[in-house]
């Protein structure tokens, strides 16, 4: 008999985590289970900068529904209490780090439902992990290839781009100055916008494709034989 995959709301505090985490965020939890509900909370104005990034990979924005320095926590924790009650996920993953969410995941498995903490390892939430049944440090996540799989075609049309521009300025894998890449992608007609895919700058898009390495000011196409 086949295993029912289960069920994931993944609830992202807008306040701890960065755009260029959110796809490796999305792949971790993706190992779960089946991602059903994938929603952000925080200030809008913030929120609204990243708008392509959340719209790509296919998240709700919740609008905080108070004002002050714990408001996302607030919305996040009663829209969790909600989505628990009305049954429509058999298993959270929470996105944040703070140790207050030490009591919502408490409950959550008092229902005997699956609940998966990401936090971060400069601020380890002890008792907030404690009560995760898995518990992630975001810091700590792999870049990843197809970080999730409703990004994927998008993402494998930049990397096509990127990586026909070192290879005219490179063809026998060396480094390349990035200017020169950003030069070979306008004689081409590329404009790469980071913030489209989660991130600020383009070296911290390059580097998050497992298929480039990025040092300095320098970027180069990996390869089996590259040292």
């Amino acid at each position: 008999m086949k295993k029912k995959l289960r069920r994931l709301a993944v609830l992202i505090d807008g306040d701890f985590v960065k755009p260029k985490f959110i796809g490796r965020v999305l792949a971790e939890a993706g190992r779960r289970g089946t991602i059903g509900i994938r929603r952000i909370y925080g200030d809008e104005a913030k929120l609204s900068k990243w708008a392509e990034c959340i719209d790509r990979h296919g998240i709700t924005t919740v609008p905080n529904y108070a004002k002050g320095r714990n408001a996302a926590d607030i919305t996040l924790i009663i829209d969790a209490v909600d989505i628990l009650r009305s049954g429509k996920a058999d298993g959270f993953c929470i996105v944040a780090s703070d140790n207050h969410f030490a009591g919502l995941a408490g409950r959550i498995r008092k229902k005997e439902i699956y609940v998966m903490g990401i936090g971060s390892s400069k601020n380890k939430p002890s008792a907030f992990k404690g009560k995760c049944n898995d518990f992630k440090y975001v810091d700590d996540l792999p870049p990843s290839d197809n970080p999730d799989p409703a990004a994927q075609k998008v993402l494998s049309d930049w990397k096509g781009y990127v990586k026909n521009a070192i290879l005219e300025s490179a063809p026998d894998g060396g480094w390349v100055l990035l200017s020169k890449v950003g030069d070979n992608l306008k004689a081409a007609g590329v404009s790469i916008k980071p913030r489209d895919y989660c991130h600020g700058r383009k070296p911290s898009l390059f580097d998050s494709c497992l298929e480039f390495e990025v040092k300095g000011d320098r970027v180069r196409l990996l390869t089996s034989d590259s040292d």
